[in-house]
């Protein structure tokens, strides 16, 4: 049996919660780092993200349902080319400026289509326990290669800059890449549902652990007072999550 809808939709406010903590803090803390800002960047992405994926999954009318997913995947489109900026400032990757600026013209290009056709194809029929879950437009696909490639080109850089570096920057990274590997493993799931793969994204609640681990890489591994706010931010989800459980019953 598949996890009820509120458990996909609780999750969604689950990521946006942790997210948008962490992020607070890491900024705090450490304002005047590029990789800091860059990582408020893409967090407020996943933040963005997941909470008009809680909106989406809330909303009863098809209508109003199919505009908050459109509308919750205009941040999931510019994750990659968030992520790939943050992962070449944290590992000191030089990368000519204009594969930056090609990946934004590619995100920006793609989030202009999301409400029409081009990107996805609403009125389609109910999937799992997803009432409105639109099916991919013609567009779609060049997102899926965008993302994939550049979130595979960060995971190159990452481990070639762990198998090279030592200490604490190699601490860091290896921090930053198992978190991609949980959180983006658990967020990929979504894109099985555009194509009617019975095999629900029930791991959402993970995708936030990408978000801990590039937080706890910038303010530096050891620092005390990030362990402690992980610490609670991670008591807090479970609490949610707890509810959720008992409320979805």
């Amino acid at each position: 049996m598949w996890p009820p809808l509120d458990y996909y939709a609780y999750s969604g406010l689950v990521n946006f919660l942790t997210t948008s903590l962490i992020a607070v803090f890491v900024i705090s803390r450490k304002p005047e780092l590029k990789p800091a800002k860059l990582f408020c960047e893409f967090s407020g992405e996943v933040a963005l993200w997941s909470f008009f994926y809680f909106i989406w999954l809330k909303t009863p009318e098809r209508a109003p349902a199919e505009f908050f997913l459109r509308t919750c995947m205009i941040p999931v489109i510019f994750m990659p080319s968030s992520f790939f900026r943050f992962v070449t400032a944290l590992t000191r990757k030089r990368v000519p400026r204009w594969v930056h600026s090609f990946n934004y013209v590619v995100s920006a290009s793609l989030a202009l289509t999301v409400y029409s056709t081009l990107f996805a194809i609403g009125g389609a029929p109910p999937h799992l326990v997803f009432p409105y879950w639109p099916k991919p437009g013609i567009l779609f696909p060049i997102h899926l290669i965008h993302f994939f490639i550049i979130v595979g080109a960060a995971h190159i850089i990452l481990l070639q800059t762990f198998r090279n570096s030592s200490g604490l920057l190699r601490s860091q990274i290896s921090i930053v890449f198992w978190g991609m590997l949980i959180a983006f493993s658990s967020g990929i799931t979504n894109y099985l549902q555009w194509y009617r793969i019975p095999i629900p994204p029930a791991i959402n609640p993970f995708v936030s652990t990408l978000v801990f681990a590039m937080g706890y890489a910038i303010v530096r591994h050891k620092l005390l007072d990030i362990e402690v706010i992980i610490r609670r931010t991670v008591v807090f989800a479970g609490l949610v999550g707890s509810v959720v459980a008992v409320v979805s019953l």
